[in-house]
Formats: structure tokens, C-alpha cells, sequence
């Protein structure tokens, strides 16, 4: 007897009909979100790849971006046919390292990031690249895919080398100086001093000096005097030149003139001495003082000494002029290196911005900003003006009051035209809108006087 085929109703059909449709349409979503993404990541200026181990050999490459061929050279399509292509433009020094991450990433199944040198096919130059690959693993820990990002990181390199080599120049220069400079933390314990503080103090290596603190090298009527001027100092009161007796390893007492001052080194506060050796000029003056004691040049002599001691403080007050010339402006002033840390914060800016210097110096200046992004914008238009920018913006006081001020910043050099650094002296007060094109030129031209 022939069995009876179950009856599908009209409705179940329905049902059927809209599983699919929607089956149908959640694809095509997804479709049109992978375009989406696709054309996202072409937009980038990062090369981007995705790797699918799971697909057969020559198959696995499923994404590369557009950005591939701008910084590789070659075309997107030879790197999804052949990537070993490219392995002849990898800088001989760096394919060990290369193979070794590759290594890395297999084993330790994390991401990672390299740098190398890739030499560009239709200029012959090597360029840097920072590339990062994120491994992805299957419930078993297998590795499965491989995301990768490559960008041209040439520049960067290139200024890191220079602000190397401009560190290095500095710290050659600290070094041959004839002065004694010694680095120490409010501790007073040494953490940096130049060859010269060796020469006065008698010690053999910097080993034997690091880590000790500064009353170890003086005497001990000197201990109580520079113990309350690095008081002093500490507390934001600068202190004169003075001359002190710096203990020398073989008993004897060496005089130097001697000032400690408050110093940002490498993002910390601490206190920076200068040591001059004066031993042998004190020993002059004083066999000078014993010779012209029964003689009539001794007047003469006398008078010399004081122009020079006059001479000195006008050196002095000079200096400190220039100081109290900034300080003392009715406008903002602030400074910072070419990273953007400040270096300068005058009184006019303490008082609008309602920070103490120890509270900027050393921090990056686009904190004082109400948006980051406007110090940016504010750079970009620097370079774009030849080093030199004025208009508006938005800055932000230590209470979270916000208040629009006339910035004009310039970019300093020095003469070799190298960036030393950034000025800044904003003014508060908005300026009317028919007036700013006329007195941004105005600025500027002045500027460029």
C-alpha cells in the first residue's frame, strides 16, 4: 500500500518564503557593510591586509588596501599573487629581524610590532615602515588569521635621528665644559654631573659620584649655608652666585662660585648647580693683594677689581633684566620646545591662566587649550605661514573657565634653521570680525620685519 506524502499548508509556505526574505536581506546588509568597510580602509593612508590560514596557499590573502601601492610601489594585486616579490626590496640589515617576528608571531600568538627599512621601487630610496600584526586563534589556540597595518613612518624616523644627534651634540657640549654642572633630586642626591665636577672634586669616575648627595662635597661650615639656598631655591626663590668650598678627594678645600637653580630634566624637577673653579684666580689675587701691599699700584690694582666686580653685576642685572622683561610684560608669554612642553609661562599668563610655573613647565601647552585639536590646527597654519600665525582661539584656565584670546605664535630658529622651539603671546578679548583680516596681515608683516 502506497504511503501518503505529508501536505505542505499554504501558510508554512508563507513562513518559508519570509525565513528567506530575511535571510535575504540580513545578507545584503552585510554586503553593503563590508563595501562600506572596504571602502573605509582604502581611504586610509596605512596599508591594510587581512590573511585567512585556514584557505589554501595562494588563496589566504583576502584584503589589501589601496594604500599598498603609495607605499610599497607595486600594485595590490601582486602582493595577493606573489608576496614574496617584494622580499628583494627588504634592507638586507632588517629581513633577520623581519623573519625572526614572523617567528615570534607564530609562537607567542600576540600581536606585534616592527620596523624596517623597504627600499621603493620607483625611486631606489629606502623608506621606514612600522608595521603591526595582530594574530587571531581558533578555540583549539591555532593561529588562523593575521591582520596587518603598514605605514611609512620615514619622517618620524628621520626627526627622532635628528633629535638624537641634537641631544648628543648638547650632552657633548655639557660634557667638554670647563664648568662644573651637577643634576640632583630634591633628595639632594646626585643623578648627572659633567667631566669637569670629576676635575674639581678630585674623584675618579662618575660611579663614585652618582647616587651620593651634594653636602658630602662640602665643608662643614659650607653644609648649613647651601642647605638653606637649596631651601630657597626649592621653594621657587632664586639665589645669587655665591663661592663655596667644595671638598677635593686629597683634603684640600677648592673654591668655585657656585648657584643652584630650579631644572626640568627628562620630565622631572630638580635642582641644576653650576660650579666655577676659581681656586686659581683666588691664588693670583690673593699673591697679588701681598705684592702690592707696599707698593702704589696696589690703587691702581684695586680699581681694576672693582670695574671687573662692577662689570660682573651689571652682567648680572642685565640677565636679570631680561627676566623681569618677560615676566613683567602685561601679555601672555609661553614658550615650549619642539615637542610642545613648555619652557616659558610668564606672570601675565600665571595670572590669566591661574597656574604656577611648576604646574606648565614641562607639560605639554595643548592642555591649555579648551580643545587639543585647536594647538594642532594652530601649528598646521604655523608651518603653512611660514612660522608665523595670528588669530583666535579658544583657551581653557586652571578653574575650567574658558576665555577666547588673540594668539600670535611664531616658530623659533636658530641660525642654522634648526626649530629650537614655539612662541606664543595670546591676548584676551575677541576681536571684531571686519577688523581681522586687515590685523592678521598687519601681525604678520610684523613679524616677518
Amino acid at each position: 500500500m502506497k504511503k501518503e506524502q505529508p501536505q505542505t499548508s499554504v501558510s508554512d509556505l508563507e513562513e518559508e518564503i519570509e525565513k528567506l526574505r530575511g535571510q535575504l536581506a540580513t545578507q545584503i546588509k552585510l554586503n553593503e557593510t563590508n563595501m562600506g568597510l572596504e571602502k573605509v580602509l582604502n581611504a586610509v593612508s596605512a596599508a591594510v591586509y587581512h590573511i585567512d590560514l585556514r584557505k589554501e596557499e595562494g588563496e589566504r590573502i583576502t584584503f589589501v588596501s589601496s594604500s599598498l601601492e603609495q607605499i610599497f610601489g607595486m600594485p595590490k594585486e601582486k602582493f595577493l599573487t606573489d608576496k614574496k616579490a617584494f622580499i628583494p626590496y627588504y634592507h638586507p640589515e632588517d629581513l633577520e629581524r623581519i623573519r625572526a617576528t614572523s617567528a615570534e608571531l607564530e609562537k607567542e600568538k600576540a600581536p606585534k610590532t616592527y620596523y624596517y627599512r623597504y627600499r621603493h621601487p620607483k625611486n631606489n630610496e629606502y623608506i621606514w615602515v612600522e608595521e603591526t600584526v595582530t594574530p587571531s586563534v581558533d578555540d583549539k589556540g591555532n593561529l588562523v588569521e593575521i591582520f596587518g597595518v603598514a605605514r611609512n613612518v620615514t619622517e618620524r624616523k628621520q626627526y627622532e635621528e635628528k633629535l638624537l644627534e641634537s641631544r648628543e651634540s648638547y650632552k657633548a657640549l655639557v660634557d667638554q665644559s670647563p664648568d662644573g654642572i651637577i643634576v640632583a633630586g630634591f633628595d639632594q642626591r646626585i643623578i648627572f654631573a659633567n667631566n669637569a665636577v670629576l676635575e674639581i672634586s678630585g674623584i675618579k669616575s662618575l660611579d663614585e659620584l652618582i647616587g651620593n648627595t651634594l653636602m658630602e662635597f662640602l665643608s662643614p661650615e659650607q653644609r648649613i649655608r647651601s642647605s638653606e639656598r637649596i631651601k630657597q631655591v626649592v621653594k621657587g626663590t632664586p639665589v645669587p652666585f655665591e663661592i663655596i668650598q667644595i671638598l677635593h678627594k686629597d683634603g684640600t678645600e677648592v673654591e668655585c662660585e657656585s648657584k643652584p637653580i630650579l631644572y626640568n630634566y627628562l620630565g622631572q624637577q630638580t635642582i641644576l648647580v653650576f660650579l666655577r673653579n676659581i681656586s686659581s684666580e683666588r691664588l693670583i689675587e690673593r699673591e697679588q693683594m701681598r705684592a702690592q701691599v707696599a707698593e702704589e699700584a696696589n690703587r691702581s690694582l684695586q680699581l681694576e677689581i672693582e670695574e671687573r666686580r662692577k662689570a660682573e653685576k651689571e652682567l648680572f642685572a642685565t640677565q636679570k633684566y631680561l627676566r623681569l622683561l618677560i615676566d613683567s610684560s602685561i601679555d601672555m608669554i609661553c614658550a615650549s620646545d619642539p615637542e610642545g612642553y613648555v619652557t616659558e609661562f610668564n606672570r601675565a599668563a600665571q595670572e590669566t591662566f591661574g597656574y604656577t610655573p611648576e604646574e606648565v613647565i614641562g607639560k605639554h601647552v595643548s592642555f591649555l587649550y579648551k580643545d587639543p585639536q585647536q594647538r594642532i590646527n594652530v601649528m598646521d597654519e604655523l608651518v603653512k605661514g611660514g612660522g608665523f600665525f595670528t588669530g583666535e582661539v579658544l583657551n581653557k584656565k586652571k578653574n575650567g573657565q574658558d576665555f577666547t584670546a588673540l594668539l600670535s605664535a611664531s616658530i623659533l630658529k636658530d641660525e642654522k634653521g634648526n626649530i629650537l622651539g614655539n612662541t606664543a603671546a595670546p591676548q584676551r578679548g575677541k576681536i571684531p570680525r571686519h577688523l581681522q583680516p586687515g590685523l592678521r596681515r598687519h601681525c604678520t608683516r610684523g613679524y616677518q620685519l
